[in-house]
């Protein structure tokens, strides 16, 4: 398989594993799923990666960029207001990602895997950036703001895959926003 083809069939395979681990979680994905979504065979996929996990954390991964991304296109914040946009961006973020967002039960995981503790990693990074754009707003106790923010988008989400929540994600931000500024 020549680069071009390759890198394009491994960005299809992260296209597919976005759109079906997103949409059935990563019980309800498997990997014949995705490989006849893009249209390879089973072993071609087995080429690229050697396992279900291993794409699964790949596609978290991106998934990952994009949440830091969040925290470092935003202009400087400097208050509630900026908060609320944040947690909206957040949000935008996080809707094409539906069950991705189901907390990674240790079951179905080698938790000595090292790609998942990269995972881990690099959500620590990531509520490290949220600690750092919430003190520039004027937060006192970020790593708590940072925690309930991130915690509370999470579980938004969920109820919002679920269909249990009406409530309006800009109302979810603004008082979300509220909730950490005070």
């Amino acid at each position: 398989m020549d680069m071009k083809k390759s890198a394009d069939t491994e960005e299809k395979i992260i296209v597919a594993g976005k759109k079906l681990f997103g949409s059935h979680g990563y019980i309800g994905t498997s990997m014949s799923d995705i490989a006849k979504e893009v249209g390879i065979t089973k072993a071609s996929l087995y080429y690229f990666y050697k396992n279900k996990q291993d794409l699964f954390l790949r596609v978290l991964e991106e998934v990952h960029v994009q949440l830091e991304e969040v925290f470092t296109t935003n202009k400087k914040p400097s208050s509630e207001k900026d908060i609320e946009r944040l947690i909206l961006k957040l949000i935008d973020t996080l809707t094409p990602h539906g069950a991705l967002l189901d907390p990674i039960d240790p079951v179905h995981f080698d938790t000595n895997d090292p790609a998942l503790q990269q995972v881990i990693e690099r959500e620590l990074a990531i509520d490290k950036k949220s600690q750092a754009y919430l003190k520039q707003c004027g937060v006192k106790q970020t790593k708590l703001a940072s925690h309930t923010m991130l915690s509370s988008t999470q579980c938004y989400m969920l109820r919002l895959k679920y269909g249990v929540d009406d409530i309006k994600p800009k109302q979810f931000a603004s008082y979300t926003a509220n909730i950490i500024s005070n």
